[in-house]
């Protein structure tokens, strides 16, 4: 790791434990800059394992990255599932969100 890594790391707080935690996931091979962005984004392992058992078992860092860029929760996830909204892409989730057509206990076409 180079010094500008280490001081990321510190920065941001990424531990050895963290770095387990998200192995423990299925996350592997990850680099610094990946685990970084996940700290920096608030990734927690428990969140990810939340969202994998939600149907979402292969995410990689870009689609986690994304899903909490665009506020997409495992509650949103399973709203969406609860009304019908199953097997959606991540994609589909994301545009779901960014367009607010799914409002808790409801789905509103806008």
């Amino acid at each position: 790791m180079t010094p500008d890594e280490l001081v990321a790391f510190r920065i941001h707080g990424v531990t050895a434990e963290f770095i387990d935690e998200l192995k423990q996931t299925g996350l592997r091979d990850l680099k610094p800059k990946d685990l970084v962005a996940l700290r920096i984004h608030g990734a927690e392992p428990a969140w990810i394992r939340q969202i994998q058992a939600l149907g979402y078992a292969n995410l990689s860092v870009d689609n986690i990255v994304a899903l909490r860029v665009h506020g997409v929760t495992p509650e949103f996830i399973r709203d969406a599932q609860n009304h019908g909204l199953k097997d959606l892409s991540l994609d589909k989730l994301i545009q779901l969100k960014q367009l607010g057509i799914l409002k808790t206990s409801a789905i509103t076409f806008i």
